[in-house]
């Protein structure tokens, strides 16, 4: 729930929207051994603190990684010499410490947990009574049954981008104040210059902090 010394306006937004890659870099897996507790036993509990007092809808969305691409090169070319390759799954051991940096420092690394971690999100929050809709790769998978043809195939590579599409499909769906968290100042000009467009009455953006 909000903390005490949130602003009414935000106490007051139906959607929230996080800037999940952002969040994997802020709440590391101190306590999870494992990928498969890292998405039970910080992620969510994070996602959940996050929540306002009106909110029924939150969007988790994640960057993605074509490997073809510009942008991805460039990347890889830059942590090449600080990236520790490691496959992802449930029961794999998660990296601690300085570990858990040279793990996020390879594409493939968090293109695999991003999309493990969606998948996670979506099968645990199947009873929850908020709609999720999250980001894996090209489509946007939801835990309760919603037509997502607005959103879904998506090809942007960027949380700043495919974010703009779930705002839109926010506003569709009757949400006009949405609480934005994120670390990206793009996403916060993003949402300022064009919440009239997407018709939205009020965009929030913060920066996630623990």
């Amino acid at each position: 729930m909000p903390a005490p010394g949130r602003s009414k306006a935000v106490k007051e937004a139906t959607v929230v929207i996080l800037d999940m890659a952002a969040v994997t870099h802020i709440i590391k897996p101190k306590r999870a051994r494992i990928s498969g507790e890292y998405t039970q036993m910080q992620l969510l509990p994070y996602m959940q603190s996050q929540m306002t007092e009106t909110a029924s809808r939150v969007d988790a969305i994640w960057d993605t990684y074509q490997q073809a691409s510009l942008k991805s090169q460039t990347r890889a070319k830059r942590s090449e010499t600080s990236s520790r390759r490691i496959r992802v799954s449930a029961k794999i051991p998660i990296p601690k410490g300085v570990e858990w940096q040279k793990f996020l420092n390879d594409n493939q690394n968090k293109d695999e947990l991003f999309q493990f971690i969606g998948q996670e999100l979506q099968r645990s929050t199947v009873e929850s009574n908020y709609h999720l809709l999250t980001t894996k790769a090209g489509i946007a998978p939801s835990n309760k049954a919603t037509d997502i043809t607005a959103v879904s195939p998506c090809q942007q590579e960027e949380a700043d981008t495919r974010m703009k599409l779930l705002l839109r499909h926010a506003a569709m769906q009757g949400h006009t104040k949405v609480y934005a968290r994120t670390v990206d100042i793009d996403v916060v000009v993003l949402t300022i210059n064009n919440f009239h467009e997407l018709g939205l009455s009020e965009p929030i953006p913060r920066s996630p902090t623990h």
